[in-house]
């Protein structure tokens, strides 16, 4: 469960299926040049290996060609970016024929000097749809809003990633402490279980920190940025302080693993305590690509709603690796919410 940064205010109730939810990537740049045509492509509950392959046949190219920005929610309607070489298209207008299903459609196409990638994407714009939240589910929703933009979003990876009541997590963590897996684990992808493993323990060290009320803070020894994106350890409190306030800077919490710029001081002994609690040493971990992943994220352009329907709707900005499903948490608090994002 999660330990969520507005525990102290009610949620809307109601439902937020994943068909009432609407994924829109927003270009860091508009794309121009020429060697490639991105397609901008609105599908429905399709998989990415399906929309990829729906384009290829339309460009008459092997689907390796395709580029994507990355997986995102299957579940959901999206609005995303796509693109090919131009050398095997013979015209543009054969990439609008490209579909799937009635589940896809592109909406335009655009020339471009390279393939389309993650980094493109600067954010995601979300609609999400509450169908029959009881009274005063407008005014939870906008007090639970409000403390997010000023206070920031638990950057958590979503929980049911982690599968079934946490089992790939878990068997996860038996893997790399060396243990004795189940046969059900032993027939399953032992990368996919460190992966789920090491997610857990982020999400188990961002539980501590929200719990403490540190989710906004900064201590002795955390990795931080600034404007210029170089990590470095925290100081001077005070003076880092006064850049997170306004979200000048960002915490950063480990991802364990080769690669994982390590805490000092105060900081370091709170990683230490997440594994020791699992009962990993840190060697345990050497196996894994390991990296540094935001604290928490800040919505943006956040409106709340409210539908002739009586539903409520929330339109907010969020990070591309910001998993929607921990905002719903947050908004909507029910005990087992609808899956968030389920990449392919």
């Amino acid at each position: 469960m999660l330990v969520l940064a507005t525990a102290d205010l009610p949620g809307t109730g109601g439902t937020c299926a994943p068909h009432q939810r609407r994924c829109t990537e927003m270009l860091r740049d508009k794309p121009g040049g020429e060697g490639h045509w991105w397609l901008q492509v609105a599908c429905d509950r399709l998989p990415n290996a399906q929309v990829r392959a729906a384009i290829a046949r339309a460009a008459h190219c092997p689907v390796e060609m395709v580029s994507d920005a990355g997986s995102r929610d299957r579940h959901a309607p999206c609005l995303r970016w796509l693109s090919v070489p131009d050398e095997p298209v013979e015209h543009p207008n054969q990439l609008k024929l490209a579909g799937a299903y009635g589940k896809m459609k592109v909406m335009q196409v655009q020339p471009a000097n390279r393939p389309v990638s993650p980094d493109d994407i600067v954010r995601l714009k979300w609609e999400l749809f509450i169908s029959e939240p009881p009274a005063g589910a407008y005014d939870r929703a906008r007090a639970v809003m409000d403390r997010l933009r000023r206070g920031g979003l638990p950057n958590y990876f979503d929980p049911h990633g982690f599968g079934r009541a946490g089992e790939l997590a878990r068997w996860g963590l038996m893997l790399l402490s060396g243990a004795r897996l189940p046969e059900a684990a032993r027939r399953g992808d032992p990368h996919r279980l460190r992966r789920c493993a090491q997610e857990w323990l982020f999400n188990r060290w961002l539980a501590d920190r929200v719990e403490a009320g540190l989710l906004g803070r900064c201590i002795l020894g955390d990795r931080i940025a600034g404007a210029d994106g170089r990590i470095q350890p925290v100081e001077d409190t005070a003076l880092w302080q006064r850049r997170l306030d306004s979200f000048g800077a960002q915490v950063f919490g480990p991802l364990f693993g080769q690669g994982c710029v390590a805490a000092s001081g105060e900081a370091a002994a709170a990683d230490s305590a997440v594994l020791a609690g699992e009962k990993l040493a840190s060697d345990a971990l050497g196996g894994l690509r390991g990296g540094l992943r935001p604290a928490r994220v800040q919505p943006l352009a956040v409106t709340v709603d409210v539908e002739r329907s009586g539903a409520v709707t929330v339109r907010l900005e969020l990070p591309p690796e910001t998993r929607i499903g921990v905002l719903l948490a947050e908004v909507v608090k029910l005990d087992h919410p609808d899956p968030g994002t389920d990449d392919d």
